[in-house]
């Protein structure tokens, strides 16, 4: 790490507690129920007939609540079935309780295609662009060049004429009902010099997020929330804040902890529990009320721990991130193995 100058750090922004403990595992009978309705909508979209396979994937959601692979498939059915709200909330809630990267890749493609056919491009774009992020693929990179943009684009979070919850609230749960609109409340951001940032509260049933946003709402970072969804549950907490001052810019190192845990359904029906913990950081340089925050380089996985039940350790990656005086962020794998999401990260990054 190059010589800067640490003007303030602030850590502790501490998720909501999970108070009623692990949920209890899924009985024999709904694993049964679960399996049958599955294989049975898999093997309707293999003939695609697409009304079938929507009532037994859907049947399987109902059955275990939060499975990422009926939430999935359900989707993807109801998009070639016509019904494009189904589809949509089905992507929706597949997004947010996917551990597995690649199924959170292919229900943000398919929730791009949904937002995209319904003409809400800007939401379809960010689709789109979180996919890429998770998985390099050509067809997403096609579809964000087909709505005019590049791969590397990251699109205004908020526009000039909107209120921050609806920013947040859009971002946070796409095209919520408008009659049972989830939860928006702001709350005193963390203390980081040199920065007026806001910060705001979003909850819906099991999910909930705290979002920290800039004087010209635009969003800095997810500092706060999870999900405690039956089979998965999640929290997410912030590290630390820390400002440093390179070359004249005051630079935030924005660094938060995801931690998650998913009870896995074996083909045979077997559960184990799958353990994942990612150490993220953001970096960001810091605007005023004339000059937006700008964060070039967001979600760098610092650290990254996978452990499957009856491993004999967990899988670790561990990343260097370095500022140099120059304002160039360096990323570097140190230990264990990239992915798909990482390989485009590493290397050097300019940050103005």
């Amino acid at each position: 790490m190059s010589r800067l100058a640490v003007i303030a750090v602030i850590v502790t922004a501490v998720a909501p507690a999970r108070a009623d403990g692990p949920k209890p595992p899924p009985t024999s009978q709904m694993l049964k129920d679960y399996r049958k309705h599955l294989n049975a909508g898999l093997a309707a979209e293999r003939a695609k007939k697409w009304a079938a396979a929507v009532t037994e994937l859907d049947a399987a959601a109902a059955v275990l609540d939060g499975d990422q692979r009926a939430l999935a498939e359900l989707g993807w059915s109801a998009m070639n079935a016509g019904d494009f709200a189904k589809a949509r909330r089905a992507d929706a809630d597949a997004v947010r309780v996917a551990i597995d990267p690649k199924v959170k890749a292919a229900a943000l493609y398919n929730l791009g295609q949904i937002e995209e056919r319904t003409g809400d491009k800007d939401a379809a774009l960010k689709s789109y662009l979180a996919s890429l992020q998770l998985r390099p693929n050509k067809t997403v990179a096609d579809a964000i060049t087909r709505l005019g943009a590049s791969p590397a684009a990251e699109p205004p979070f908020c526009k000039p004429d909107q209120a921050a919850c609806d920013c947040v609230l859009a971002a946070a749960f796409g095209d919520y009902d408008k009659a049972s609109p989830p939860k928006c409340e702001t709350r005193t951001p963390p203390k980081i010099a040199g920065a007026a940032f806001q910060a705001y509260w979003v909850e819906q049933g099991p999910w909930s997020g705290l979002y920290l946003l800039d004087e010209h709402n635009g969003l800095v970072g997810i500092i706060g929330g999870g999900l405690d969804r039956m089979r998965v549950y999640e929290e997410i907490s912030l590290d630390k804040a820390e400002v440093r001052t390179v070359s004249g810019h005051l630079v935030l190192w924005l660094q938060t902890r995801d931690k998650a845990n998913e009870t896995i359904i074996g083909s045979d029906d077997s559960m184990s529990n799958d353990d994942d913990t990612t150490v993220d950081v953001t970096l960001c340089v810091l605007g005023d009320a004339k000059t937006p925050t700008r964060c070039p380089l967001r979600d760098v996985p610092i650290e990254h721990s996978h452990q499957r039940e009856h491993d004999a350790k967990p899988a670790v990656a561990k990343v260097e991130l370095a500022i140099g005086d120059d304002g160039t962020a360096t990323v570097k794998l140190v230990s264990g193995a990239s992915d798909p999401g990482l390989d485009p990260l590493v290397g050097p990054h300019k940050l103005w």
